[in-house]
């Protein structure tokens, strides 16, 4: 008997955890090397190299319209002579920049096609004078972007911005439980998956699919062993993004835990169970 299940929904794209507001700039978001603050006025996207002590920093506030500021600063100052200078996003798209204050490459730019660019290139980087200076990967821009305007969308206009509660606290992480091997068991007993929403969480998201928003459902066949756990994983109907397909399969592979099979005379037998694994961005 086969049993077609689908594994809780893993949302790719946390919510925002923002803090209580400060007088200093606040975290917004936080994922990877990726970083959204805010303060009073403005919203930041930042990318840091701490090995070079560079730092990428994209700049919007909500009544600049259409433009933003994306510059490139060294930490600490470090005066840098230049005498020409470009962005550069993949081979695709070059940027012109001014060298502001010495250790500041700076360029104030509309969001599009800039931002069509950074969303779906691989790296960007700040070339001087012929040569790159920096190069920052571009891997889960997109969904650092989508929480900067996020953050931009609910800067507060007025004189005093109001205080928000902090974050409610993270859930506690289930674990997932092993088997019983010892029985006795009773006779023609499908396998049963053992705590399935755990297998999948919303920090499995595969970084190259949320740069490219892909969101699509993996249909599976999975081998269970006699031992319970996952002995071969097939994706039998695909998701539509290979990051997605592999991933799923990779994770069950990992994790999946279930009470086996059994057969006429209630001993251990290895089966398979068939489910799917729905990947969404919220």
């Amino acid at each position: 008997m086969k049993l077609f299940w689908i594994v809780g929904a893993a949302t790719a794209l946390l919510a925002g955890n923002p803090a209580a507001a400060r007088p200093v700039a606040s975290t917004f978001y936080e994922s990877g090397p990726w970083k959204v603050t805010e303060d009073q006025l403005t919203c930041y996207l930042s990318n840091d190299l701490p090995d070079q002590n560079v730092t990428l920093r994209i700049i919007q506030m909500r009544n600049l319209g259409p433009e933003m500021v994306i510059s490139v600063q060294t930490k600490p100052y470090k005066k840098i002579a230049a005498e020409s200078a470009i962005f550069r996003i993949d081979e695709s798209f070059t940027l012109d920049v001014e060298n502001i204050g010495g250790n500041n490459f700076s360029s104030m730019y509309a969001k599009e096609p800039l931002m069509t660019k950074f969303r779906a290139g691989k790296a960007l980087s700040l070339t001087i004078d012929g040569t790159d200076f920096a190069r920052f990967s571009l891997t889960g821009s997109a969904a650092a972007y989508r929480q900067l305007q996020r953050c931009v969308d609910q800067l507060y206009d007025g004189p005093v911005r109001p205080m928000r509660p902090p974050p409610p606290p993270k859930p506690p992480v289930t674990p997932i439980p092993e088997p019983d091997l010892e029985g006795p068991f009773d006779p023609e007993q499908i396998a049963k998956p053992l705590n399935g929403g755990a297998w999948v969480t919303s920090s499995d998201y595969p970084a190259t699919a949320l740069r490219e928003e892909a969101e699509g459902i993996a249909a599976i066949r999975v081998l269970v062993g006699r031992d319970g756990t996952a002995k071969r994983c097939t994706v039998v109907r695909s998701s539509g993004h290979e990051a997605l397909d592999k991933r799923s399969c990779s994770l069950i592979l990992q994790r999946a835990r279930f009470q086996p099979a059994t057969d006429a005379s209630g001993q251990l037998v290895e089966s398979e169970w068939e489910s799917a694994v729905r990947w969404t961005i919220d």
